[in-house]
């Protein structure tokens, strides 16, 4: 039998035996559809390319008992590995910030910066709830203590700041960035130094669990339970991870794992490139010349859009 390579799922770069690379397994989604890509059944693994189309996990990488083992009368699911990416074009990836997020551009990729002033930061940073407004919308009330003369009104997803006698100060601020400047005297270096991916999924994962866990009447909770379990498929898949993978959330480097999924996820949504889909490559050694050839190409596309950027920031001081 003979050797093959892969194609690295970003790059279309040649992965072949012997390369450090890390890989994924997938599946299609149920809940969350999307044109681009499957949904995680496993967060990535480390390791190298054997060259028969299997990833040697490294050994000490945690959370191997996810990874798909061959079960009576079925085929070996842990040579399937579903997406393979070069460990150098990952590692970048990461390094990358969050890219496309909401039409945002590019930024470093933090909470501070991408984060929405919602319930589960506002709580965060220390603010506390005072009670209901009269807006028929923003209804949660939270004050903090080193701005005693405005208010943040609240639907616990977004809001506004508002003076004591109901005038909006703040409004459209979708990030936590934009509303430090009503609040300049808190200190926001946990957040400045969390991903925003990573603030996403707690807020998600620990706003639904509260919700839970407020309810004390069993008949509810059992209801609850029941929207809930949609809500968290829906949640998961939103994240680009099975449901099945939910009770894990409460492990802390676990969800640093799916952040890392989130991040990977995003930046190929917005080189619309397909998640979680394996890319199979020639013979070995078959493919380096055809990517460079691509590689050329790609460099005289980005350079006239470099030129483009440039332009329409050029317009935009200007303006």
């Amino acid at each position: 039998m003979g050797h093959w390579n892969l194609f690295c799922a970003v790059t279309h770069a040649t992965i072949g035996g012997g390369d450090r690379c890390v890989g994924i397994w997938a599946t299609e989604p149920k809940f969350y559809q999307t044109w681009n890509g499957n949904i995680a059944i496993t967060p990535f693994y480390r390791g190298v390319y054997d060259s028969y189309g299997r990833v040697e996990v490294d050994e000490d990488e945690p959370h191997q008992d996810l990874i798909p083992i061959e079960k009576e009368g079925e085929r070996d699911l842990s040579k399937d590995v579903s997406m393979v990416i070069r460990e150098d074009v990952f590692d970048a990836i990461l390094k990358s910030g969050s890219v496309g997020h909401y039409g945002s551009g590019c930024s470093n990729g933090s909470a501070f910066e991408e984060s929405f002033p919602n319930k589960y930061n506002l709580i965060k940073l220390g603010f506390t709830y005072k009670g209901e407004s009269k807006d028929s919308r923003y209804r949660n009330i939270y004050v903090h203590e080193s701005e005693p003369n405005i208010e943040v009104w609240s639907d616990n997803e977004y809001s506004k700041v508002m003076s004591l006698d109901g005038k909006v100060i703040g409004d459209y601020l979708f990030s936590i960035e934009k509303f430090s400047k009503y609040f300049p005297k808190i200190d926001y270096t946990e957040l400045k130094n969390t991903w925003f991916e990573l603030n996403e999924i707690e807020s998600e994962y620990f706003g639904n669990k509260e919700n839970y866990e407020t309810f004390s009447d069993e008949v509810s909770k059992r209801l609850l339970s029941l929207t809930l379990g949609h809500i968290n498929a829906n949640t998961c898949e939103r994240f680009r991870i099975s449901k099945d993978l939910y009770k894990f959330l409460d492990n802390a480097d676990f969800r640093v794992k799916v952040a890392e999924i989130q991040r990977v996820y995003r930046f190929m949504y917005a080189n619309n490139l397909k998640f979680g889909h394996r890319f199979w490559g020639g013979p070995q050694d078959g493919n380096e010349y055809a990517f460079l050839k691509l590689n050329e190409i790609h460099n005289m596309v980005a350079e006239e859009t470099r030129k483009r950027i440039k332009e329409i920031e050029s317009e935009d001081e200007e303006e």
